[in-house]
């Protein structure tokens, strides 16, 4: 994605907004910022973004790539909270942000989340729409196969199937997901 980027390329970036939006957004809340705000960070993460796309800075030397985003995030929204400071707008008070610690655990979960649920749309475009809906059922719902299989209409070894190939599928996507992110 970002040799993507790097070279110019249009849906890198689409691929970039819809994956990296929701993680900055998130990581406005967690600073605290308001909604307005955090719409405000996210121009200012992806135009900081942009500016650096021709000679970016990242390198993988420097760690991951979501640790150097995470730190633009930081600095943007440090720089939102100064601008409150200045105009005196909303609540400024510093101790409502966690620790860095709990800010990283907190984006990673997120991270996870949604890694989980771009591979879960794509494994639902890959895979018989039968299969998926038994996985759905139940690996993810949690239902007993006995009663998934007299919805679909299938035999209990036909659920188990179904998850144990889709469980492998998720494992691919996800993985490769994480790995075109950098």
């Amino acid at each position: 994605m970002l040799r993507g980027i790097h070279a110019g390329d249009e849906a890198s970036w689409k691929r970039f907004w819809d994956f990296y939006s929701p993680l900055i957004l998130f990581c406005g809340g967690l600073y605290g910022l308001r909604p307005d705000e955090k719409q405000d960070l996210r121009q200012e993460v992806m135009l900081a973004g942009m500016k650096e796309a021709p000679c970016p800075k990242y390198s993988k030397t420097l760690g991951s790539f979501r640790s150097y985003l995470q730190g633009i995030i930081r600095h943007k929204t440090l720089d939102i909270l100064h601008r409150r400071l200045e105009n005196k707008v909303g609540d400024t008070e510093m101790e409502q942000i966690p620790d860095e610690d709990s800010i990283q655990r907190m984006l990673d979960e997120e991270y996870e989340k949604i890694i989980f649920n771009m591979a879960l749309e794509e494994l639902k475009e890959a895979i018989d729409e039968r299969q998926y809906v038994a996985y759905e059922m139940y690996a993810l719902q949690d239902r007993p196969p006995e009663e998934v299989a007299l919805i679909l209409q299938m035999s209990v070894n036909q659920i188990y199937l179904a998850k144990s190939r889709c469980t492998k599928e998720m494992k691919a996507i996800v993985e490769r997901l994480k790995r075109d992110e950098e």
